[in-house]
């Protein structure tokens, strides 16, 4: 009966210690400060680290006043290790924690006159 008690502590014990895979985005923005939704999530805003769920094709979209805003599709490929059926492994049984970092990097183009040619003046004759 001890010894039964025994090999169910070490697997509680190992299944405690195991560890899993962080998946974070790394947002930088030039310059900083712009307010960043992912997947239409506000998240924050610039430079930003922020986690995310699954890889694949992420919507992220960049605002900051005085300057045009971004709409990006970003693709995540998903590492060696994330890879079915490694990924089993390194989610579930390997001791460690494994954090696995996206970096993107945006430009902000400060923005224009966005008026149509002579709609201010139709609108002055309008009047």
């Amino acid at each position: 009966m001890a010894q039964a008690w025994k090999h169910t502590a070490v697997v509680a014990l190992l299944l405690l210690a195991a560890g899993c895979v962080v998946r974070t985005i790394y947002v930088r923005s030039q310059p900083d400060g712009a307010a960043v939704w992912l997947n239409g999530s506000y998240v924050g805003k610039t430079p930003l680290k922020t986690k995310f769920y699954h890889y694949g094709t992420h919507l992220l979209i960049l605002r900051k006043q005085g300057y045009e805003s971004i709409k990006r599709f970003v693709k995540v490929s998903p590492p060696w290790y994330e890879v079915f059926p490694l990924d089993f492994f390194f989610e579930v049984l390997f001791p460690f924690v494994i954090e696995d970092t996206r970096k993107v990097e945006f430009t902000l183009k400060p923005a224009g006159n966005r008026e149509p040619a002579g709609l201010l003046e139709r609108a002055e004759k309008a009047q």
